[in-house]
């Protein structure tokens, strides 16, 4: 019991991004016992979660989160198709943006999402081949290793397994010894046989596994690079000063707008603008 408990919390918490949408339930006669009201909104949400269970499952990183694959893909040929068709509406340079724009986007999240799932797929395969050495500190190590910065992070995992491998033969013994007596030390000098062959190929794997998140991580970043910033098309609303929203007015928008970017630098906090939402000049008092 306790090992399909710990298999089933580590398979869920590589449980990331899962799709999952559960839509609204109308009710036409909502006049009905409460049991009943109760009932119709459990069978509802249980049936629509049901339903998209494959999510789920294809969301782990155990397997290397296909969904997550299937939706980065889906976005690049969206873009692919879709960039250049909204430009032609708009004129032969808007065309030849969006084909720009579209091709990007198929290219950059195309090697995201493969990369993206070659580091997880790989992440596991390194998993499986560590669970032979049965050495819970050696598997801590890596946990440390995974949460360190990326800079040289390959060459560590490479290093680290191909020392630790070696160091195993005589530290496994001991540390058997210590804590076992006779029997911990000859699991120990398993263990550190075992981990001669099996660490450094663990840490090859873990060094590919972190070579292709990072360049994955770049790939997404070069992609936020190139994508074209969304940018308002007219100036803002404007409001007065009691917050309330007034009738647009481009003229009145526009000096709003100015004077929040430009503020004036005098000290008028005893005397405040009206609608332009700005500081407006002091004044003096008319003759008598």
């Amino acid at each position: 019991v306790n090992l399909l408990t710990d298999f089933f919390l580590s398979v869920s918490a590589t449980l990331s991004n899962a799709p999952i949408k559960l839509n609204a339930l109308f009710v036409w006669h909502i006049f009905n016992t409460p049991e009943h009201i109760a009932s119709s909104l459990r069978e509802h949400y249980l049936n629509s979660l049901l339903r998209q269970l494959y999510k789920l499952v294809a969301s782990l990183d155990y397997i290397g989160n296909p969904m997550s694959l299937v939706n980065t893909l889906g976005t690049g040929v969206r873009d692919f198709f879709f960039e250049p068709a909204e430009g032609l509406f708009l004129g032969p340079s808007a065309f030849a943006l969006g084909a720009v724009r579209g091709t990007l986007s198929l290219v950059g999240n195309t090697t995201s999402g493969i990369l993206s799932t070659a580091a997880r797929v790989t992440t596991t395969v390194g998993k499986i081949v560590a669970y032979p050495v049965l050495d819970a500190d050696y598997n801590r190590w890596r946990v440390a290793q995974r949460r360190r910065p990326a800079k040289f992070k390959p060459l560590r995992d490479f290093g680290g397994g191909f020392v630790r491998g070696l160091t195993g033969i005589v530290e496994d013994p001991y540390r058997g010894a210590i804590r076992d007596g006779a029997r911990g030390f000859f699991l120990g000098i398993f263990r550190g046989v075992a981990g001669v062959a099996v660490k450094p190929v663990v840490g090859l794997i873990d060094a590919y596994a972190s070579a292709t998140d990072h360049l994955q991580q770049i790939t997404t970043h070069l992609i936020k690079e190139k994508s074209v910033a969304v940018r308002r098309l007219r100036v803002g609303q404007i409001f007065g000063l009691d917050a309330r929203l007034l009738s647009y007015d481009f003229a009145t928008a526009l000096s709003q707008a100015t004077i929040m970017q430009h503020p004036l630098r005098e000290n008028t906090n005893n005397n405040r603008g009206g609608v332009l939402g700005g500081q407006g000049s002091s004044s003096t008092a008319p003759p008598t």
